[in-house]
This record gives C-alpha cells, structure tokens and sequence, in this order.
C-alpha cells in the first residue's frame, strides 16, 4: 500500500490521525491533502493511504471488500505506530463515507483510537446498495460474481459483506463527530440521523453542512469540514 506522512515541524511526539477515504477514492482528493497541512499546522500528524487496489497502492480494484480494507487499515494503523514522533496514546481517526465502515470495524474489534469523525458514513450498506443500484444489476452481480459500473469492476466479496453495520456503533465509546452535507444525494439524511442514533458513546455529535454534498469537495464544504475536524481533535485528541 502507498500512503503519505504528513509531520509538524518541531520535536517531540505529537498525537496523529489516520485519514479513510471512500468507495473507488483516493488518499490524494482535495479535502484530505488541504486537511493534512492544517492539521500540522496545528501539531497533529496525518497519514493518509490508499486501499489495496485504489490509487497508488497495488492490487486489484475488482477484489476489494469490506474485511479486506479492515486489513489493510490495520496494516496502516501498524505503520503509523512505527514513527518515533507519534504519540501512540492520542491517535484518531477520519474517515469518509465506505471508509466510516472500516473505521468502526477496526475500533469495536481493537479499540485502538482515542476519537472518530464518521464523514457522511455509509454504515447501512445493505439498505444503500438497493438505493444504488437497480434490482436486475444486483441479480446480474451475484450471477456472474461481479458487476461492471463507471467506478470499476466490483467483485462478489463486496457484495457479501453488504449488510447494516449500525450495530457495531454501541460497541464505541470514545468521542464520535458525524459531519453530512445538507446536499448528499448518495447517503439520505434520515439514515445518518439513524447511525448516530445508534451510537452509545456520551460525546457524541451530529453537524448538518449546507450547501454540500456527498464528497465534502467544494470550497466551502472542505473549510467546513476542516474547520469542525481542527475543533474537534483539539478537544478530543
């Protein structure tokens, strides 16, 4: 896998935190690289990767799935650990829309990270997949094991492991934001308002953006984004 280490200036250790980009995304959009040099100014470490098959990283696209990915950030969560300025007692993590999945996967099954920002998490991934796709591309998809879309080619284990993974959420105690754009036609709402209904933890947070949607890329969107992720990790980290 490929990824980059963003570091603040200065010695020391300094907490850090993992950035998950989504589903056929890349470590390198725009709200992830503008992200990371914000977060060093404020004396946070960033590492931000590329999932097996996505990206720079090798693999193939056409066998990712979701215990896959867990893996694989458990591979990156490992690599971080590595770097002698990272205070291993104060990690986060970012994590968007897919990713969000893999993020809560990874803390309910470790407990690893000392806070969340789920941004528009797709945690429903059985309810989304009917919204995504037609009923005859799902019947095509699990007849021939894989399904040919502008994004790729998307094999069967993905499909599988499509399920409503809302559940995990009880299992998370530590401090979680929730950010959605107002404007999201991918993830309604209404199923955000459910995801963070089911989280446990006593610090929680649901911020609503206007005038953004699904991929927090616009101008506006990514200060948005930057601006709670800077308030929230200098609180909770």
């Amino acid at each position: 896998m490929f990824g980059f280490l963003v570091l603040p200036k200065g010695k020391g250790k300094f907490p850090a935190v993992i950035l998950i980009h989504g589903f056929a995304k890349t470590k390198s959009e725009r709200k992830f690289v503008k992200l990371s040099r914000e977060l060093a100014k404020a004396n946070i470490i960033s590492f931000r990767f590329d999932f097996s098959g996505c990206g720079d990283s090798e693999g193939e696209f056409e066998k990712l799935s979701i215990s896959k990915q867990l893996d694989d950030l458990k591979a990156a969560f490992k690599t971080l650990l590595k770097e002698k300025k990272v205070n291993k007692k104060r990690i986060g993590i970012l994590a968007h829309s897919l990713g969000s999945v893999i993020a809560c996967l990874f803390q309910a099954k470790y407990q690893k990270v000392k806070t969340l920002i789920l941004v528009a998490p797709a945690l429903n991934q059985k309810k989304l997949l009917k919204k995504w796709y037609k009923k005859s591309e799902i019947k095509k998809w699990k007849r021939q094991s894989f399904l040919d879309t502008p994004k790729g080619r998307i094999g069967i284990s993905y499909l599988r492991e499509a399920k409503d993974y809302n559940k995990i959420l009880r299992t998370i105690k530590i401090p979680t934001l929730i950010l959605h754009g107002k404007e999201d036609k991918d993830i309604p709402l209404r199923m955000t308002k459910e995801t963070f209904k089911q989280l446990k933890t006593k610090e929680k947070r649901l911020i609503i953006i206007p005038k953004c949607d699904h991929h927090f890329e616009s101008y506006f969107a990514r200060q948005k984004l930057i601006e709670n992720s800077l308030n929230w990790f200098s609180r909770f980290l």
